[in-house]
């Protein structure tokens, strides 16, 4: 008997935010994935595995009275302020969010 396994590698996605910290958060994230469970990290830094050549999309959500100031470590980002990061994961990547006090 002859089994072929398609094995896809997962990669490491880590999330960290570089900003303030309100008590004990600095927010929160999600790795949106088209062929996986969307996976959420409950404060930052996080880090998710995710199968190699996947196209996610990050989104975060700051603690009270911040707002994503930017991302760095992405493809492509939207919207700074309420914005998202988007990577197609090609290896371990690092993805930085800074916050931004809102007004």
């Amino acid at each position: 008997i002859k089994a072929i396994v398609n094995f896809t590698p997962l990669r490491s996605v880590y999330i960290s935010s570089n900003g303030p910290s309100v008590g004990t958060s600095s927010g929160t994230a999600t790795v949106w994935s088209l062929n996986e469970t969307n996976k959420a990290c409950s404060a930052l830094p996080c880090s998710q595995l995710v199968p190699n050549h996947e196209t996610v999309i990050i989104t975060a959500t700051p603690p009270t009275g911040y707002m994503v100031g930017s991302w760095s470590g992405c493809d492509e980002t939207s919207n700074s302020g309420s914005g998202a990061c988007t990577i197609k994961v090609e290896s371990d990547i690092k993805i930085n969010l800074t916050l931004q006090k809102t007004q």
